[in-house]
């Protein structure tokens, strides 16, 4: 499982970026972007990639998630499956709580 995300095109700010994403990936939804809750250097395993990654806490307001032709199903999952699973990285689990944190 991933999470909505991507990169940044070239010279493009970090919230028009964000709304871009959300919506090629979830479809006409109403969100609100609650702020950044973390960020870290990831060096990835599987790629030769290195990236500076942003976690965001957004909130769907309205809308149904429609996903892209780029996967093929979607779920829900609460902070505290994240939190036990083995299937996340360290970091999605530091921005889950953090965010988790925020909303309380």
């Amino acid at each position: 499982w991933d999470f909505l995300g991507g990169r940044l095109h070239t010279d493009e700010p970090l919230l028009p970026s964000l709304a871009r994403e959300i919506q090629e990936e979830a479809g006409d939804i109403t969100y609100e972007v609650c702020g950044v809750v973390g960020s870290s250097i990831v060096h990835y395993e599987t790629k030769p990639i290195t990236a500076l990654v942003l976690g965001y806490l957004t909130l769907l307001r309205e809308g149904e998630v429609q996903i892209s032709d780029e996967h093929t199903e979607y779920h829900w999952e609460t902070a505290e499956s994240i939190e036990k699973s083995d299937e996340y990285l360290d970091v999605v689990k530091e921005f889950v709580k953090a965010a988790s944190d925020r909303l309380k």
